[in-house]
């Protein structure tokens, strides 16, 4: 029916993009991300119109969203592993902070389980 057409066509969406991004600036985004820049920051670097920009990173989807968030796993993960590191070698903060990070994370896949909207 033309209902459920229209349902369908609702959970196919995939966010239309603003900004058009050569590759090298997607690795750009990342980059910038795993170093903290804001995406207001990042626009200006790569010359882009700010205001379309700003739509596209705050879309979850576009390019501009999923090279920002990458970055930021990235980052986290670089971080995880020096901790880990340091962890092994015996350092007590480290051990204290890997644990508190494995607690917020099971703490998350927990959360996402009961409440997954997917």
């Amino acid at each position: 029916t033309k209902r459920s057409m229209n349902l369908e066509e609702n959970f196919l969406a995939i966010p239309k993009q603003c900004v058009e991004l050569r590759s090298e600036e997607i690795e750009m985004i990342q980059d910038l991300a795993k170093v903290g820049f804001d995406v207001e920051k990042i626009a200006k670097v790569l010359d882009k119109d700010v205001r379309l920009f700003k739509r596209d990173f705050f879309t979850a989807g576009t390019e501009i969203y999923n090279a920002y968030q990458s970055g930021l796993l990235l980052a986290k993960q670089i971080v995880d592993a020096v901790l880990l590191e340091n962890a092994k070698n015996g350092n007590l903060t480290a051990m204290q902070q890997y644990y508190k990070n494995l607690e917020e994370t099971k703490c998350e896949n927990i959360r996402q389980e009961i409440f997954n909207n997917d």
